[in-house]
């Protein structure tokens, strides 16, 4: 799921060029409601890729289609998620609750989220925030203690605590 045009251009490239068929691109953000919002860009200097959906005042910005997770995995027939990645400069939360029906069935396995200081204060959240409504879905941090400090930018991975797993696998 890649809602920059020119990074989704550059992946169904490499996807092509590659021979790689066993996914399926999707060119369109995550978010907790269908819609069309603004992707803003070159929010870092020499990165003109670098993009958000938060709305950056002058940025140059694009029309992205936006869609919930849970709408998206049941449009593609998925049943559960083995890996997510979510790197969305402070729209975490909102991806976050277009996918409340995957979290709370436990379909998603594993985790890996990125907590960007900078990016979260401008929408009212806080990296601990995020951590704290991650692991209230029975995903457990797989690092050690977490302690957020101001201006952070770190990636965190979790995973499905065990307990949760090993009632699926018998059920």
């Amino acid at each position: 799921v890649e809602p920059n045009p020119a990074t989704f251009a550059r992946l169904s490239r490499t996807a092509k060029e590659n021979g790689i068929t066993n996914i399926t691109l999707c060119n369109l953000g995550l978010g907790d409601v269908p819609a069309k919002i603004d992707l803003y860009f070159g929010l870092q200097k020499g990165n003109e890729d670098n993009a958000s959906m938060v709305a950056v005042p002058g940025a140059r910005s694009v029309s992205v289609d936006v869609l919930p997770l849970d709408q998206l995995v049941a449009q593609l027939g998925l049943k559960r998620i083995d890996y997510l990645k979510v790197d969305v400069d402070g729209f975490e939360p909102k991806v976050f609750a277009g996918a409340r029906c995957l979290l709370a069935a436990g379909a998603v396995r594993h985790l890996q989220c990125e907590f960007n200081d900078y990016w979260l204060r401008q929408v009212g959240s806080s990296p601990q925030a995020l951590h704290d409504l991650i692991t209230s879905h029975n995903l457990r941090d797989t690092d050690r203690p977490t302690k957020f400090i101001s201006g952070c930018l770190v990636d965190r991975f979790f995973e499905l605590n065990d307990d949760k797993k090993q009632a699926d696998a018998a059920g």
